[in-house]
């Protein structure tokens, strides 16, 4: 998905490297696509709340999409 829209820089991040994510996504200051693995094309939790997580706590981006908005009141529950 990110190889086909041309993206400048792709990151993996998880639970234990969630400080450094974030801090590397706010010096970047570029548009974020926060995508989830799922599994056998179904959601995936731990990634959509890792999601969430890091939306919680970078406040400083615009949100355009209702799962974004969901991932962050997931991990907010």
């Amino acid at each position: 998905m990110a190889l086909e829209k041309n993206a400048d820089t792709i990151i993996s991040g998880s639970f234990p490297n969630i400080s450094a994510v974030c801090d590397f996504l706010l010096k970047e200051k570029k548009n974020v696509v926060l995508g989830c693995a799922g599994w056998k094309d179904r959601f995936n939790l731990e990634d959509t709340l890792f999601a969430g997580s890091v939306i919680s706590r970078i406040k400083k981006f615009t949100i355009h999409c209702d799962s974004s908005v969901m991932a962050e009141a997931m991990h907010a529950s």
